[in-house]
């Protein structure tokens, strides 16, 4: 349930950003409308995610202070790819197409416009 909910509350925020009272609130209606006929599914998918590691290159750097000499590492950081299961909101695609689609024709019939924006 919590993975749900969280699905839910992410596609919102995804789909607002930046936007006008006016486009929130009829991008809100478009979601609770397709929401219903597209619901959240949450299935576990393999997905591949990236840690970052330090790479020792071979490489060191001296530097000479006085009578002593201070040599450092040189390191790369290297993207490193590993697999993980998660949970997966399979319909989230569809359903944020239908929302944004449905907010856009909503505010062309009321504003002119894609944008919800208020004529001057």
């Amino acid at each position: 349930m919590t993975h749900i909910r969280f699905a839910v509350i992410a596609a919102a925020g995804i789909l607002v950003g930046c936007s006008t009272p006016e486009f929130k609130t009829e991008q809100s209606a478009c979601s609770v409308h397709w929401s219903k006929i597209i619901p959240v599914k949450i299935e576990k998918r393999l997905v591949t995610e990236y840690r970052r590691e330090k790479e020792f290159t071979g490489k060191s750097v001296c530097t000479q202070n006085g009578n002593q000499t201070i040599c450092e590492h040189d390191y790369n950081y290297v993207d490193v790819p590993y697999t993980v299961v998660k949970p997966v909101d399979i319909n989230a695609a569809e359903r944020n197409a239908q929302i944004a689609q449905c907010t856009q024709n909503a505010c062309t019939l009321k504003y002119g416009n894609r944008d919800c924006k208020a004529p001057k």
